[in-house]
């Protein structure tokens, strides 16, 4: 996955820390540095063990730090899980957000096109960590959490649509479409005809 720069989560996620639980929010470079060591390795876990047999040791040993500085940022596995997914969906909406703004000039219907390449790259690119994340998406709290996460996302694409229903049912959509690629067609995230069919789609929505 596109590692983060340790500003993209903390400062996008200042007003998450709550509801991720995370204990206390790193500030001083080399305590980001920390954080972001401890969800990669977070991430590398889950991919290889799975949700099952994933623990907070496994995670500590990988991010080459001991189990009491994991557990002065994450009081237990719930959480890594939960940042981890969170960041992967703050780096989503960070691809879009960037890609809005290369487009800001252009025509709406122009621009959404660009943004759908940008959303099923991102998706294509990170396909493993995406598929290690899915497990972890059971709680009806991590589904809320990411859920508020998806839904700013989608209101990067909210200038280029003709109104709220319509960036919905575009949303709605598209993501769908991703979605059963990636769990029973994934080749077809590098096929330039399901990249098309989706652009001419958001086309049909866009102002």
């Amino acid at each position: 996955m596109r590692k983060s720069s340790g500003s993209t989560f903390a400062s996008g996620s200042a007003s998450l820390t709550r509801r991720i639980r995370q204990r206390k929010q790193p500030v001083q470079g080399r305590s980001q540095a920390t954080v972001q060591a401890i969800l990669d390795a977070t991430l590398q876990v889950l991919m290889k063990q799975g949700l099952a047999r994933f623990n907070t040791a496994s995670v500590a040993e990988r991010a080459g730090v001991s189990v009491g500085t994991l557990y002065q940022y994450f009081p237990d596995k719930a959480s890594l899980v939960t940042a981890v997914a969170v960041r992967s969906l703050m780096l989503m909406r960070a691809t879009i957000e960037e890609a809005a703004l290369q487009v800001a000039a252009l025509p709406r219907r122009d621009g959404l096109p660009w943004l759908v390449e940008r959303l099923v790259a991102f998706k294509r690119d990170n396909l493993a960590s995406i598929r290690a994340l899915r497990e972890t998406m059971a709680s009806p709290e991590r589904i809320a959490l990411i859920r508020d996460v998806m839904d700013r996302s989608a209101s990067l694409f909210a200038p280029f649509t003709a109104g709220p229903l319509e960036n919905q049912v575009l949303m709605s959509a598209v993501e769908g479409a991703i979605d059963h690629a990636i769990d029973h067609q994934p080749q077809l995230l590098a096929d330039a005809r399901f990249v098309t069919a989706l652009q001419r789609l958001a086309q049909t929505f866009a102002k």
